[in-house]
């Protein structure tokens, strides 16, 4: 305590600072933490975003060297990821939610031995994978695995290797920029994010009108970032069903949606069609 004429104060100096003082500074600091953090986390998602879009203007630009380098064709895109096959499509490998080393190993991205596309994106693994996709299942962060290899994948319907079809009376495959008509290069979606739960080979197929097969990842503020055949990178937020489909780590139902759902609709109009 302090005294002055006799009377005792119950105010504290601390360096010139009042008790009062530090509270009120404390207080305020942390007011300014709490509007900080949103805007550092927005700016975080907005790099993330960017950084994508980057990525998917280099697949892109692959994508179209090697089909100038191959008489217009398309790399190839197959269901398949046996080795069988390795080195005829853009890349090899499958993701599940095990054990299995071919989650960690860049070799099926990097190496042209497995990759057609690699030496046209400089053997660079980061192309195909997304900063904001950190997640691993239960087993995999106990062998201390931190992520698996890739987030993208590429559109069954561009270039050879994919019988399967799910909706024959919409979808086609295309094998060179030639059959791109319905709809035109510039909105045919080439390389997208694909969900983690559905990530596997290195393919999405297409919906039908009121399934999802393959569905894409909505990392971006509830989008995706998309690269079409003319050249042109795209983030687009999804409006509908594709927005809500959660992060399990576990294999995912293919979701059955209401008709008419806006996310499916975007899809289909922006894949090969008759």
């Amino acid at each position: 305590m302090n005294t002055k004429n006799g009377i005792y104060s119950t105010t504290r100096t601390l360096g010139g600072f009042t008790i009062v003082d530090l509270v009120v500074a404390t207080a305020l600091l942390a007011m300014l933490i709490g509007l900080l953090l949103p805007a550092l986390a927005t700016t975080k998602a907005a790099s993330h975003g960017m950084f994508c879009l980057n990525n998917k203007k280099q697949l892109i630009i692959a994508f179209a060297t090697y089909a100038s380098d191959h008489q217009g064709k398309f790399p190839d895109n197959f269901a398949d990821p046996s080795s069988s096959i390795a080195g005829q499509q853009w890349i090899s490998g499958s993701l599940d939610w095990a054990a299995n080393p071919g989650n960690t190993n860049t070799s099926y991205i990097t190496n042209p031995a497995s990759s057609t596309l690699a030496v046209y994106f400089g053997r660079q693994a980061k192309v195909v994978k997304c900063p904001s996709d950190q997640y691993v299942s239960a087993v995999q962060r106990a062998k201390g695995w931190t992520q698996r290899i890739r987030s993208v994948s590429a559109s069954f319907g561009v270039g050879n290797g994919s019988a399967l079809n799910f909706d024959p009376s919409f979808y086609v495959y295309t094998r060179k920029f030639s059959d791109l008509v319905r709809p035109p290069p510039s909105e045919v979606w080439v390389y997208a994010d694909e969900h983690p739960d559905s990530v596997n080979d290195a393919g999405m197929f297409g919906p039908v009108l009121t399934q999802w097969f393959d569905f894409p990842a909505s990392y971006h503020e509830g989008g995706a970032t998309f690269a079409f055949a003319d050249g042109r990178a795209q983030l687009h937020k999804w409006q509908a069903s594709a927005k809500d489909l959660i992060i399990t780590t576990s294999t995912y139902p293919m979701p059955v949606v209401k008709p008419n759902d806006a996310d499916i609709l975007w899809m289909r109009a922006h894949s090969p069609h008759r």
